[in-house]
Protein backbone atom coordinates (compact mmCIF):
# COMPACT_ATOMS: atom_id res chain seq x y z
CA UNK A 1 0.00 0.00 0.00
CA UNK A 2 1.28 3.38 -1.21
CA UNK A 3 2.33 5.14 2.20
CA UNK A 4 1.71 8.82 1.04
CA UNK A 5 3.25 11.44 3.62
CA UNK A 6 1.76 14.99 3.01
CA UNK A 7 4.31 17.57 2.86
CA UNK A 8 3.89 21.10 4.23
CA UNK A 9 5.13 24.43 3.20
CA UNK A 10 3.71 26.46 5.90
CA UNK A 11 4.02 26.10 9.57
CA UNK A 12 0.09 26.10 10.00
CA UNK A 13 0.33 22.51 8.51
CA UNK A 14 -1.95 22.68 5.67
CA UNK A 15 -2.23 22.05 2.18
CA UNK A 16 -4.40 22.99 -0.46
CA UNK A 17 -4.65 22.58 -4.44
CA UNK A 18 -6.88 21.09 -7.14
CA UNK A 19 -6.14 18.17 -9.57
CA UNK A 20 -7.61 15.98 -12.42
CA UNK A 21 -7.14 12.15 -11.64
CA UNK A 22 -7.37 9.23 -13.59
CA UNK A 23 -6.57 6.66 -11.09
CA UNK A 24 -5.15 7.15 -7.63
CA UNK A 25 -4.48 3.80 -5.97
CA UNK A 26 -4.99 2.61 -2.60
CA UNK A 27 -2.82 4.57 -0.06
CA UNK A 28 -2.29 6.45 3.61
CA UNK A 29 -2.37 9.37 4.35
CA UNK A 30 -0.56 9.12 7.81
CA UNK A 31 -0.47 12.81 8.59
CA UNK A 32 -3.35 14.21 7.11
CA UNK A 33 -6.95 14.49 7.30
CA UNK A 34 -7.76 15.13 3.58
CA UNK A 35 -11.23 16.70 2.52
CA UNK A 36 -12.11 16.11 -1.80
CA UNK A 37 -14.76 18.26 -3.23
CA UNK A 38 -15.58 17.75 -6.55
CA UNK A 39 -15.62 20.94 -8.96
CA UNK A 40 -16.49 19.01 -12.57
CA UNK A 41 -17.11 15.29 -13.49
CA UNK A 42 -18.06 12.05 -11.55
CA UNK A 43 -15.22 10.32 -9.55
CA UNK A 44 -15.28 6.93 -7.33
CA UNK A 45 -14.22 6.58 -4.06
CA UNK A 46 -13.52 3.43 -1.62
CA UNK A 47 -13.01 4.47 2.23
CA UNK A 48 -11.43 1.42 3.88
CA UNK A 49 -14.70 -0.66 3.60
CA UNK A 50 -17.44 2.34 2.09
CA UNK A 51 -17.37 2.91 -1.50
CA UNK A 52 -18.96 6.13 -2.98
CA UNK A 53 -19.97 7.82 -6.27
CA UNK A 54 -19.42 11.70 -5.93
CA UNK A 55 -20.67 13.96 -8.33
CA UNK A 56 -20.41 18.03 -8.76
CA UNK A 57 -20.54 19.55 -5.36
CA UNK A 58 -19.80 16.85 -3.51
CA UNK A 59 -17.29 16.37 0.04
CA UNK A 60 -16.11 13.92 1.33
CA UNK A 61 -13.88 13.42 4.27
CA UNK A 62 -10.72 11.10 4.23
CA UNK A 63 -9.67 10.64 8.43
CA UNK A 64 -5.54 9.85 8.75
CA UNK A 65 -4.50 6.68 8.53
CA UNK A 66 -7.75 5.23 6.32
CA UNK A 67 -6.92 3.55 3.46
CA UNK A 68 -8.52 5.07 0.10
CA UNK A 69 -8.84 5.35 -3.75
CA UNK A 70 -10.44 7.85 -6.11
CA UNK A 71 -11.15 6.64 -9.64
CA UNK A 72 -12.24 8.61 -12.30
CA UNK A 73 -15.41 7.47 -14.28
CA UNK A 74 -15.82 9.13 -17.30
CA UNK A 75 -12.93 11.40 -19.67
CA UNK A 76 -12.26 14.63 -17.34
CA UNK A 77 -13.05 15.70 -13.44
CA UNK A 78 -11.79 18.21 -11.85
CA UNK A 79 -10.77 17.82 -7.97
CA UNK A 80 -10.33 20.10 -4.82
CA UNK A 81 -8.52 19.13 -1.69
CA UNK A 82 -7.42 20.24 1.42
CA UNK A 83 -5.44 18.52 3.92
CA UNK A 84 -4.67 19.54 7.55
CA UNK A 85 -2.45 17.37 10.21
CA UNK A 86 -4.93 17.24 13.00
CA UNK A 87 -2.25 15.99 14.93
CA UNK A 88 -0.94 19.97 14.67
CA UNK A 89 -4.52 21.07 15.60
CA UNK A 90 -4.58 19.13 18.70
CA UNK A 91 -3.26 22.32 20.28
CA UNK A 92 -6.67 23.67 20.06
CA UNK A 93 -9.15 20.70 19.45
CA UNK A 94 -8.63 18.19 22.60
CA UNK A 95 -8.40 14.39 20.47
CA UNK A 96 -8.80 15.93 17.26
CA UNK A 97 -6.55 13.54 15.62
CA UNK A 98 -8.94 10.61 16.90
CA UNK A 99 -12.09 12.24 15.44
CA UNK A 100 -14.05 11.06 12.34
CA UNK A 101 -15.84 13.49 9.84
CA UNK A 102 -18.62 12.06 7.91
CA UNK A 103 -20.76 14.21 5.04
CA UNK A 104 -23.23 12.30 3.20
CA UNK A 105 -23.82 14.77 0.64
CA UNK A 106 -23.74 12.09 -2.10
CA UNK A 107 -27.17 10.62 -0.12
CA UNK A 108 -28.62 14.52 -0.05
CA UNK A 109 -27.07 16.92 -1.32
CA UNK A 110 -30.28 19.37 -1.81
CA UNK A 111 -31.42 18.38 2.13
CA UNK A 112 -27.89 19.56 3.33
CA UNK A 113 -27.51 22.71 0.93
CA UNK A 114 -26.90 25.02 3.99
CA UNK A 115 -23.79 24.05 5.90
CA UNK A 116 -22.69 22.03 2.53
CA UNK A 117 -22.54 25.53 1.14
CA UNK A 118 -20.70 27.24 3.71
CA UNK A 119 -18.13 23.81 3.64
CA UNK A 120 -17.67 25.21 0.38
CA UNK A 121 -16.98 28.38 1.11
CA UNK A 122 -14.43 27.70 3.70
CA UNK A 123 -12.37 25.39 1.42
CA UNK A 124 -12.09 27.84 -1.28
CA UNK A 125 -11.22 30.08 1.19
CA UNK A 126 -8.28 27.72 2.10
CA UNK A 127 -7.55 27.34 -1.46
CA UNK A 128 -6.90 31.24 -2.49
CA UNK A 129 -5.17 31.65 0.89
CA UNK A 130 -2.88 28.93 0.15
CA UNK A 131 -1.95 30.18 -3.29
CA UNK A 132 -1.70 33.53 -1.54
CA UNK A 133 1.92 34.33 -1.49
CA UNK A 134 1.16 37.51 0.66
CA UNK A 135 -1.15 35.22 3.35
CA UNK A 136 0.90 34.85 6.81
CA UNK A 137 1.37 30.80 8.59
CA UNK A 138 -1.29 32.86 11.30
CA UNK A 139 -3.49 33.78 8.37
CA UNK A 140 -3.85 30.03 7.16
CA UNK A 141 -3.92 28.68 10.44
CA UNK A 142 -7.07 30.56 11.66
CA UNK A 143 -8.48 29.20 8.41
CA UNK A 144 -7.85 25.51 9.83
CA UNK A 145 -9.25 26.67 13.49
CA UNK A 146 -12.48 28.30 11.45
CA UNK A 147 -12.31 24.97 9.04
CA UNK A 148 -12.21 22.29 12.38
CA UNK A 149 -14.52 23.87 14.33
CA UNK A 150 -17.23 23.97 11.83
CA UNK A 151 -16.78 20.00 11.05
CA UNK A 152 -16.57 19.40 14.71
CA UNK A 153 -20.13 21.45 15.15
CA UNK A 154 -21.62 19.45 11.97
CA UNK A 155 -19.93 16.72 10.54
CA UNK A 156 -18.37 14.29 13.62
CA UNK A 157 -21.59 12.82 14.00
CA UNK A 158 -22.66 9.51 11.71
CA UNK A 159 -24.76 6.41 11.71
CA UNK A 160 -24.01 3.72 9.51
CA UNK A 161 -27.09 2.14 7.15
CA UNK A 162 -27.11 -0.65 4.25
CA UNK A 163 -27.31 0.80 0.66
CA UNK A 164 -28.06 -0.41 -2.91
CA UNK A 165 -26.35 -3.51 -3.15
CA UNK A 166 -26.40 -4.51 0.26
CA UNK A 167 -22.94 -1.67 0.28
CA UNK A 168 -22.43 0.26 3.61
CA UNK A 169 -22.81 3.61 4.03
CA UNK A 170 -21.69 6.07 6.92
CA UNK A 171 -24.33 8.77 7.09
CA UNK A 172 -25.09 11.44 9.20
CA UNK A 173 -28.25 11.15 11.86
CA UNK A 174 -31.36 12.21 11.01
CA UNK A 175 -31.61 13.26 14.76
CA UNK A 176 -28.61 14.95 16.21
CA UNK A 177 -28.38 15.41 20.15
CA UNK A 178 -25.29 15.92 20.93
CA UNK A 179 -25.88 17.67 24.66
CA UNK A 180 -27.77 14.39 25.13
CA UNK A 181 -25.03 11.70 27.09
CA UNK A 182 -26.96 9.16 25.66
CA UNK A 183 -26.46 10.06 21.91
CA UNK A 184 -22.64 10.29 22.88
CA UNK A 185 -21.83 7.35 24.03
CA UNK A 186 -22.03 5.28 20.99
CA UNK A 187 -18.87 6.93 19.43
CA UNK A 188 -17.32 6.63 23.19
CA UNK A 189 -18.15 2.96 22.40
CA UNK A 190 -17.07 2.23 18.75
CA UNK A 191 -13.47 4.23 19.15
CA UNK A 192 -13.40 1.73 22.00
CA UNK A 193 -13.96 -1.40 20.16
CA UNK A 194 -11.53 -0.15 17.43
CA UNK A 195 -9.30 0.72 20.06
CA UNK A 196 -9.13 -2.97 21.51
CA UNK A 197 -10.00 -4.98 18.40
CA UNK A 198 -7.50 -6.81 18.04
CA UNK A 199 -7.84 -8.45 21.69
CA UNK A 200 -10.24 -10.85 22.61
CA UNK A 201 -13.42 -8.24 23.11
CA UNK A 202 -16.82 -9.31 24.50
CA UNK A 203 -19.89 -7.34 24.78
CA UNK A 204 -19.87 -8.11 28.05
CA UNK A 205 -16.73 -6.02 28.82
CA UNK A 206 -17.97 -2.76 26.99
CA UNK A 207 -21.18 -3.34 29.14
CA UNK A 208 -19.35 -3.56 32.43
CA UNK A 209 -17.82 -0.20 31.22
CA UNK A 210 -20.92 1.66 30.44
CA UNK A 211 -22.79 0.53 33.54
CA UNK A 212 -25.01 -1.35 31.29
CA UNK A 213 -27.11 -4.64 30.98
CA UNK A 214 -25.50 -6.71 27.84
CA UNK A 215 -28.70 -7.18 26.33
CA UNK A 216 -29.26 -3.49 26.41
CA UNK A 217 -26.45 -2.80 24.95
CA UNK A 218 -26.72 -4.79 22.52
CA UNK A 219 -30.34 -2.83 21.31
CA UNK A 220 -28.30 0.47 21.76
CA UNK A 221 -25.36 -0.42 19.55
CA UNK A 222 -28.08 -1.68 16.66
CA UNK A 223 -30.39 0.85 17.17
CA UNK A 224 -27.15 3.65 17.56
CA UNK A 225 -25.08 2.93 14.79
CA UNK A 226 -27.21 0.34 12.60
CA UNK A 227 -24.41 -2.26 13.15
CA UNK A 228 -23.98 -4.98 15.60
CA UNK A 229 -21.53 -5.37 18.30
CA UNK A 230 -20.62 -8.50 16.39
CA UNK A 231 -20.35 -6.43 13.02
CA UNK A 232 -18.51 -3.67 14.38
CA UNK A 233 -16.14 -5.39 15.66
CA UNK A 234 -15.31 -7.63 12.48
CA UNK A 235 -15.26 -4.30 10.15
CA UNK A 236 -12.60 -2.74 12.26
CA UNK A 237 -10.51 -6.26 12.27
CA UNK A 238 -10.95 -6.28 8.56
CA UNK A 239 -9.92 -2.38 8.24
CA UNK A 240 -7.12 -3.85 10.30
CA UNK A 241 -6.06 -6.52 8.15
CA UNK A 242 -6.25 -4.38 4.96
CA UNK A 243 -3.94 -2.29 6.25
CA UNK A 244 -1.33 -4.90 7.38
CA UNK A 245 -1.75 -6.28 3.99
CA UNK A 246 -1.03 -3.31 2.25
CA UNK A 247 1.90 -2.55 4.87
CA UNK A 248 3.92 -5.55 5.29
CA UNK A 249 4.60 -8.99 4.29
CA UNK A 250 3.00 -11.33 6.99
CA UNK A 251 0.77 -13.92 5.79
CA UNK A 252 -2.61 -14.24 5.37
CA UNK A 253 -2.25 -16.99 8.53
CA UNK A 254 -0.45 -14.62 10.69
CA UNK A 255 -2.65 -11.58 9.88
CA UNK A 256 -5.93 -13.33 10.72
CA UNK A 257 -3.75 -14.36 14.53
CA UNK A 258 -3.06 -10.32 14.68
CA UNK A 259 -5.95 -8.66 14.24
CA UNK A 260 -8.28 -11.23 16.87
CA UNK A 261 -9.71 -13.65 14.29
CA UNK A 262 -9.47 -17.66 15.24
CA UNK A 263 -7.79 -18.75 12.04
CA UNK A 264 -7.53 -17.69 8.14
CA UNK A 265 -10.82 -19.12 7.31
CA UNK A 266 -12.64 -16.72 9.70
CA UNK A 267 -10.52 -13.98 8.12
CA UNK A 268 -11.37 -14.55 4.55
CA UNK A 269 -14.92 -14.99 5.06
CA UNK A 270 -15.23 -12.02 6.95
CA UNK A 271 -12.66 -9.78 4.85
CA UNK A 272 -14.58 -11.00 1.63
CA UNK A 273 -18.02 -9.75 3.68
CA UNK A 274 -17.01 -6.02 3.66
CA UNK A 275 -14.26 -5.55 0.65
CA UNK A 276 -15.75 -8.05 -1.37
CA UNK A 277 -12.82 -9.99 -2.24
CA UNK A 278 -10.45 -12.08 -0.01
CA UNK A 279 -7.50 -11.35 1.83
CA UNK A 280 -5.42 -13.11 -1.19
CA UNK A 281 -7.74 -11.68 -4.15
CA UNK A 282 -6.87 -8.16 -1.87
CA UNK A 283 -3.39 -8.68 -1.43
CA UNK A 284 -2.89 -9.06 -5.19
CA UNK A 285 -4.78 -6.18 -6.23
CA UNK A 286 -2.07 -4.00 -4.22
CA UNK A 287 0.66 -5.68 -5.99
CA UNK A 288 -0.73 -5.43 -9.44
CA UNK A 289 -1.71 -1.13 -8.94
CA UNK A 290 1.75 -0.64 -7.63
CA UNK A 291 3.68 -2.90 -9.93
CA UNK A 292 2.72 -0.57 -13.06
CA UNK A 293 5.38 2.24 -13.79
CA UNK A 294 2.65 5.10 -13.11
CA UNK A 295 1.65 4.61 -10.21
CA UNK A 296 -0.80 8.14 -10.22
CA UNK A 297 -2.43 8.00 -12.98
CA UNK A 298 -3.36 12.31 -14.01
CA UNK A 299 -5.34 14.29 -16.31
CA UNK A 300 -5.05 17.41 -18.00
CA UNK A 301 -6.58 20.07 -16.64
CA UNK A 302 -7.29 24.01 -16.38
CA UNK A 303 -6.75 26.00 -12.76
CA UNK A 304 -8.39 28.62 -14.69
CA UNK A 305 -11.43 26.24 -14.82
CA UNK A 306 -11.09 25.54 -11.47
CA UNK A 307 -10.77 29.18 -9.86
CA UNK A 308 -13.66 30.28 -11.52
CA UNK A 309 -15.56 27.76 -9.70
CA UNK A 310 -13.88 27.91 -6.26
CA UNK A 311 -14.55 31.91 -6.77
CA UNK A 312 -18.64 30.95 -7.22
CA UNK A 313 -18.51 29.03 -3.58
CA UNK A 314 -16.69 32.45 -1.97
CA UNK A 315 -20.02 34.38 -3.06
Amino acid sequence: MFIETVGYRSRSRIRAGVFSISEYPIHVHPNALEILCVLDGNVRISDTVLKQRLTPGDVYFFSMRNAHQILSTGDTNLLLYVQLDLNYYKRYFKDIDKAYFVCDSFLRKNQMSSKLHYMRFLLAKIYFGYRDETASDSDLEDMGKELLSFLLAQFRFYTYQMGKGQSLNAVQPSDIRPDDPNFLRIYRIIDYIYDHCTQKLKLEDIAAREYLSVSYLCRYIKNACGLSFTELLSMARCEEAQRLLGSGRDSVDQIAALVGFANRKHLSTQFRKWFGLTPTEYRRRLEDQYGRPNEILLLPYEEEVAQKILKQYLI
